[in-house]
């Protein structure tokens, strides 16, 4: 008898179907890592507004609402997580924000349309 030989005990069919379903699994396995990925890839900037009174009266309440619009504009609502924060403790530079813990000081209308094209564009 030769010793080399491998005998299976089921037939060629059921060999096919179980390749057909471990290939299956590994295309679902690559898939969910790619998806799961891209979920991550797709909110890679944060914004954060600082909203305590002294920024929010010198003009961050007007920062919200432009920022918000340059978000939707651009197509960066799903991106982008923008957030507000009771106060970055650094009211004599105010206002202020933060994109991905950059810290932009005394912004204003226009400053503030710069910074967001060069930072999420």
């Amino acid at each position: 008898m030769n010793k080399n030989k491998v005998i299976f005990c089921c037939s060629i069919h059921i060999v096919k179907l179980l390749t057909q379903i471990l290939l299956f699994h590994l295309f679902l396995d690559l898939c969910t890592q790619y998806y799961l990925k891209m979920a991550l890839v797709t909110l890679q900037k944060e914004v954060i507004i600082c909203l305590g009174s002294s920024c929010f009266a010198r003009g961050n309440k007007q920062m919200v609402q432009l920022i918000k619009k340059f978000l939707e504009e651009h197509n960066l609502s799903g991106k982008v997580n923008f957030k507000g924060k009771h106060c970055f403790g650094n009211c004599e530079n105010g206002p202020s924000i933060m994109i991905d813990q950059k810290r932009y000081e005394h912004i204003n209308a226009e400053s503030i349309l710069e910074i967001l094209e060069n930072e999420l564009l």
